[in-house]
């Protein structure tokens, strides 16, 4: 195998040692079971939180995680695969409109 070609890819396994050891942590987490919203780190208004609720309950899913993650100075939502897309968008609006 060529030196350069081993020379990349420890490149690329440093980068992404390097990209996940100093990712900030996210803003917040929240985790639905069985229809219940918690808030697994940071935190969020209540109202956002009951809104999210009366969406995801209506929505009839059981469970998700949701993510608020910080990028560039503003929070950007980060969606498990049990949301899908129209729930999605709908819980953005609410986060970009806002109480």
């Amino acid at each position: 195998m060529p030196d350069w070609l081993i020379l990349l890819a420890l490149f690329c396994v440093c980068a992404w040692f390097l990209r996940d050891r100093f990712k900030p942590p996210p803003a917040f987490q929240i985790r639905f079971y069985e229809g219940r919203p918690q808030v697994i780190t940071g935190k969020v208004t209540q109202q956002f939180l009951k809104d999210l609720t009366r969406v995801v309950v209506a929505a009839g899913l059981r469970q998700g995680t949701l993510t608020g993650l910080q990028q560039t100075g503003r929070i950007v939502l980060k969606f498990s695969r049990e949301f899908p897309e129209p729930v999605q968008q709908q819980i953005r609006n609410m986060w970009i409109c806002g109480p």
